[in-house]
């Protein structure tokens, strides 16, 4: 860090590849919702390729990656594919209604001779990361349980992928894990949709407290939850 460019601070680690196979080779940063999402280029020396994945962080030093290994922008399955060998990910654009990622592509690999693509990658608002059950089919369940969380405004809003035959649900517990309310369930696709409470519970009267969200989840991925009036 430096503030007139001649005088700098030491250089310190951030974030740094998990082997000598797998180095980061770039991140392109941007704030949203309070954090910051990094889009790590992943550079394979051994089969010599790059993808893109995910990390977050609180401040742009202490950086998390999000499932490391597995692409948020894949390449291409077959050789000779725009973006088999190579993706060079640009800051995303988030919009009201989708979130697009501008990408470049070479049909081969990093260390060799390839053509070069401009790409546009697309994905639901919040869909960058989610939780879901991946296990058991139709007849099973997953659940999640967040951390206590301050309730700082009336409603809560989720956004979720839900499957014609799954569903999401949350239950609302109070900083003594008592329950406080279940919510109705959530069968179809939502983008920041408000939860309707059962038994006319209402959010209000907890406004400033700390709660729990327990989220069940039947062929479904949750995105995202906020509070909002």
């Amino acid at each position: 860090e430096s503030s007139d460019f001649l005088h700098w601070s030491k250089p310190e680690f951030v974030i740094e590849g998990l082997d000598l196979r797998m180095q980061i080779h770039d991140i392109p940063v941007v704030p949203h919702a309070g954090v910051y999402l990094g889009m790590v280029g992943l550079f394979d020396i051994t089969v010599s390729k790059q993808w893109c994945e995910l990390a977050w962080s609180p401040d742009s030093f202490e950086w998390h990656r999000i499932q490391p290994g597995k692409p948020l922008i894949p390449n291409g399955s077959v050789m000779g594919d725009y973006d088999w060998g190579c993706i060079f990910t640009s800051k995303p654009i988030i919009r009201e209604d989708e979130i697009i990622l501008y990408y470049g592509a070479n049909d081969g690999r990093f260390m060799g001779w390839r053509n070069g693509y401009l790409c546009l990658a697309h994905m639901r608002p919040d869909g960058f990361a989610g939780y879901e059950q991946f296990e058991g089919g139709s007849n099973k369940t997953g659940s999640i349980t967040t951390v206590p969380v301050s309730v700082v405004a009336g409603s809560l809003c989720i956004s979720a992928d839900v499957a014609p035959s799954g569903f999401a649900k949350v239950t609302a517990f109070d900083s003594d894990d008592k329950e406080l309310a279940e919510g109705e369930l959530v069968t179809k696709t939502v983008s920041d949709a408000k939860i309707e409470w059962k038994d006319g519970f209402s959010l209000k009267e907890h406004e400033g407290n700390e709660i729990k969200l327990k989220f069940l989840l039947r062929e479904s991925k949750i995105f995202s939850f906020s509070f909002k009036n």
